[in-house]
């Protein structure tokens, strides 16, 4: 399993981190100087992609589209959010999910824990 991020990511991840309400709700995590290493660890973590292509557009917010684009360059076979305009993706039979199941086949656009529950049934099984 790897982790794909790109500059636009990064700047997102740190823009939320050092939000004051994160910084109140998290506050091990979101405290400046741990901040700045969480960062850091993450780009030594993470395989970086500059530039990303931008072959889709997300028109129900176009903000996230930086994370679709993201996982169609890195080839990703997970988007792990909590982000409806994006899981809505993988539900809804509407042009725009036809428009990404074309760019994306193997693309799944899941929630934090079925993604944990795919990755230990997988880890199970390889056992």
């Amino acid at each position: 399993m790897q982790l794909f991020l790109s500059e636009e990511v990064v700047a997102e991840v740190k823009d939320v981190i050092t939000r004051p309400s994160y910084v109140r709700q998290f506050p091990a995590l979101c405290d400046p100087a741990a901040a700045v290493v969480f960062i850091a660890r993450l780009r030594q973590m993470a395989n970086l992609i500059s530039p990303v292509p931008i072959p889709f557009a997300l028109k129900r917010d176009p903000k996230d589209s930086k994370y679709i684009n993201l996982a169609i360059a890195a080839d990703a076979e997970f988007l792990v959010t909590r982000d409806l305009d994006l899981l809505d993706l993988t539900k809804a039979e509407t042009p725009q999910a036809e428009e990404l199941r074309a760019l994306s086949p193997r693309l799944k656009i899941v929630e934090p824990g079925p993604f944990v529950q795919t990755i230990f049934e997988r880890t199970r099984k390889n056992a």
